[in-house]
């Protein structure tokens, strides 16, 4: 299991560990399980490492009727066929941290089970493996092969599960690997004349993590305080329960005390907390007779005076004609943005009519600020908003690339993202040092998945700001759920902070420096950490194709490899195969690609670059496997070559003398 923090590559940590152990002929291919967003970029990573593997998401695997998924049938086979020379890759492992919760989430474990069961290797990656408890951590490691044996008094075989008491405990396993990045700054950094750290990820780039990290609470008075305490005091909130469509609602004794909903309660409590407009929202559902979330208040009539009074209190805080706001979060997140005038800011926040309101507040009182939001965006559009916001991030990532960064001058640049959870995870957005969390999640889990966004490696040396808004209602001691709540955040942070080694809340504002944040870690004494080699595979390789020919390469030793990369292009051999007539194999190289093509006689392309794995299995030889040289007519070969390069061109509508050949082979009948 690797814990990594955000910024850290975890996505080319694994594959390099697939490159080297298929280079050791320890497994022949990987399956990757992930969340659907991140399925697209596990693609360009593996196929870029020169690795085998195939990609699903989570949701296949949780799906009841598999006929109903068209990968679903690929992955049956795979699971079938995976054994313990198959590595199963577990993204954001963290999603499988509930095994006993839901049919959805059985489900999931027990699909995985089953390839475990068969042996299989199991690879965990996440930065964010706690969220409630501890068996939030164990429920992932049940995922991995239980190895700790032990005989039972009967004389079988039995297999303990790997387990931790504490979250701290992770590190202390020999099946975890914890690695922060305050832990990379510290032990495994390089000072600048500046004095500055960095870290060297590709070639000879520098990388700077943020220097400091700015953790700012800020307080402010939530004007529903009071109405959402009267509604808990005078048990507004109880609901009648429906027994039987027939005959309505059950009666009995104590009936207008009404049934009790607690998780209910605290929703409301979370959403009231989140924004004015949200609990705008909530007060208008509770005046529909139809009833509120498919449920029916037992006390509806005095419910609806109360939410009818609290609609009009609220509408004098966001319907203000004066130029002015009054919503004190509102007034803070305008301060952030005006002292941070020359950074961009993200702001995170739960609900889609919290994010409306922040756009729309403000588009109102900042009209010059380009202010974006990513709620009800198609993939197209939300592409385009994450390019426009942070464009260095997603354009040049870790490769220095100067002509790309004039280019993303002339973008229209967004200064101020709105995003929801969804966003959370998988997404760069280190352009923008100043993050805001507009309210507050539920769980640690998900501001810590919030702040990796733009925790990260960045080109210079910078601090890095974190600002939380905490409602009065966490204080309040007629609201019982939000003190809960806050108990309850504060406690998993503190189990979150001693392995994460970074805090993602605070009793008061803070400021950390990571250098000293980081803890030394004695698992990694004696280790030298290389991140050059690690992003060395995917170094000028974006185009490059999967195929058995480049998994072969793999296993050639360093020298080997020097060697074959200063060979000249147009390198000619023959083979004697079974084919009916003569072909002739080209490896064609256009701009920074390879691309694989076998043509006929006439050189009239037969199989492209698409059908790869056969074309490797006609031209590659077995060991010791005699070849003799056949075709001796070079003129004609030459003018093969002509035919098959013009041809090719044609089909790709691209100029021939743009294309070279790295090497070709003919295929004698």
């Amino acid at each position: 299991m690797l814990v990594a923090s955000t910024g850290l590559g975890k996505t080319i940590m694994a594959a390099h560990i697939v490159a080297h152990l298929r280079s050791q002929d320890k497994i022949d291919s990987a399956i990757v399980l992930c969340p659907s967003g991140l399925k697209a970029m596990w693609q360009r990573t593996m196929r870029a490492a020169r690795v085998s593997s195939i990609e699903f998401s989570y949701y296949v695997i949780s799906v009841e009727d598999w006929k109903r998924v068209k990968d679903v049938a690929i992955l049956e086979r795979e699971i079938k066929n995976a054994d313990s020379r198959t590595l199963i890759i577990l993204d954001e492992s963290h999603h499988l941290r509930n095994s006993d919760e839901g049919d959805e989430l059985r489900l999931r474990h027990r699909r995985i089970m089953n390839m475990v069961s068969r042996e299989a290797r199991v690879l965990l990656m996440t930065a964010t493996p706690y969220s409630k408890n501890v068996e939030d951590i164990n429920s992932q490691l049940m995922l991995l092969p239980h190895c700790n044996s032990v005989e039972s008094l009967f004389g079988d075989q039995r297999y303990e599960r790997w387990r931790v008491e504490t979250p701290a405990g992770l590190s202390e396993l020999k099946c975890g690997v914890v690695l922060t990045a305050p832990s990379v700054v510290k032990n495994y950094s390089t000072r600048d004349k500046h004095d500055n750290y960095y870290v060297v990820f590709s070639g000879n780039e520098k990388r700077y993590f943020p220097h400091r990290i700015l953790i700012n609470n800020i307080e402010y008075n939530n004007p529903v305080d009071e109405h959402l305490a009267d509604l808990l005091k005078g048990k507004l909130l109880y609901v009648r329960e429906k027994t039987d469509e027939d005959t309505g609602y059950t009666l009995f004794k104590d009936f207008e005390r009404g049934i009790r909903r607690p998780l209910f309660e605290s929703q409301l409590v979370h959403r009231f907390c989140s924004s004015l407009a949200e609990a705008d929202l909530v007060f208008d559902k509770m005046t529909d007779e139809e009833g509120f979330e498919k449920m029916r208040f037992e006390r509806y009539e005095e419910l609806g005076q109360k939410s009818q009074t609290a609609k009009q209190y609220i509408s004098q805080f966001m319907g203000n004609d004066s130029g002015k706001p009054m919503d004190e979060k509102i007034i803070a997140v305008i301060d952030i943005i005006k002292r941070f005038e020359n950074e961009k800011v993200v702001i995170f926040c739960v609900y889609k009519a919290t994010a409306d309101y922040i756009v729309r507040s403000i588009e109102k009182y900042l009209p010059y600020i380009n202010i974006k939001s990513t709620v009800d965006r198609n993939a197209d559009e939300l592409e385009s908003i994450i390019q426009n916001f942070a464009p260095v991030a997603n354009s040049i990532d870790l490769e220095d690339d100067t002509d790309r960064e004039v280019e993303i001058k002339n973008i229209n640049d967004i200064k101020v993202l709105v995003a929801t959870t969804a966003m959370s995870e998988g997404f760069n957005f280190q352009d923008a040092s100043v993050m805001v969390n507009f309210d507050l999640p539920w769980t640690v889990l998900v501001l810590a998945q919030r702040m990796g966004r733009i925790l990260r490696p960045w080109k210079t040396p910078r601090d890095v700001n974190i600002f939380t808004l905490i409602p009065s209602t966490m204080n309040h001691r007629g609201i019982y759920h939000a003190l809960n709540w806050s108990r309850r955040l504060h406690q998993r942070n503190r189990d979150f902070s001693s392995f994460a080694e970074i805090p993602v809340i605070v009793e008061k504002s803070e400021e950390y420096e990571m250098f000293d944040l980081a803890r030394t870690i004695s698992q990694f004494d004696k280790v030298e950490l290389n991140l050059d080699d690690v992003y060395k595979f995917i170094e000028n390789a974006d185009n490059l194709q999967t195929s058995s020919f480049i998994d072969d390469l793999a296993i050639l030793g360093e020298e080997d490899v020097k060697k074959f990369k200063r060979l000249p292009d147009g390198i000619k051999s023959f083979k004697n195969t079974g084919l009916d007539s003569d072909h002739l194999y080209m490896l064609i190289k256009f701009k920074q690609a390879f691309y694989p093509a076998l043509f006929d006689g006439s050189g009239n392309l037969k199989m492209d670059h698409d059908k790869i794995d056969e074309i490797m299995r006609l031209i590659r030889s077995g060991e010791d496997e005699n070849c003799s040289l056949t075709f001796t007519d070079i003129n004609k070969l030459d003018k093969w070559y002509n035919r098959a390069i013009k041809n090719w061109a044609a089909e790709k509508r691209l100029n021939p003398d743009e294309i070279t050949v790295r090497c070709m082979m003919v295929l004698n009948s």
